[in-house]
């Protein structure tokens, strides 16, 4: 069984190596097939180890010295992986967040809606409209 775990940690780690690729490029041709793959070897992996865990409580006690090391690299190899994974995910999360606030900036600025009345202290308190935005989801 742990040749099964040391698998599914190499081909995880293969998939995220990927996903980053991708994700440092645009446009993202072929993400979402990337994406369903990690997802679908990071629920077989937890079977796997559930399974173990139940089966054998015991299974890394019992792995050989040389498996041992081979496991500890995986998981480092892949820990590594997915802190880059993290960081770029982060980053497009917060450029889609600036892109949005461009676009509504711009759709404010364009619109030049602007109200302004009196306040009963004779100062003049000036506001901004909400301009509706609208996206166009088709291609």
């Amino acid at each position: 069984m742990s040749d099964e775990v040391l698998e599914l940690l190499t081909d995880l780690q293969e998939v995220i190596t990927q996903e980053n690729g991708i994700l440092g490029e645009y446009p993202y041709d072929g993400l979402a097939t990337v994406v369903d793959t990690k997802a679908r070897l990071t629920t077989r992996l937890e079977t796997v180890l559930m399974h173990q865990n139940r089966e054998t409580p015991q299974w890394l006690e019992q792995m050989d010295l040389p498996r041992k090391r081979q496991l500890r690299a995986s998981i480092e190899q892949l820990s590594a992986g997915t802190s880059l994974n993290e960081r770029l995910l982060k980053r497009k999360i917060e450029q889609s967040g600036e892109m949005i606030a461009f676009v509504a900036g711009e759709a404010r600025r364009m619109a030049n809606n602007h109200s302004s009345t009196y306040t009963s202290h004779g100062s003049l308190d000036r506001r901004d409209i909400a301009t509706p935005l609208s996206v166009n989801t088709t291609s």
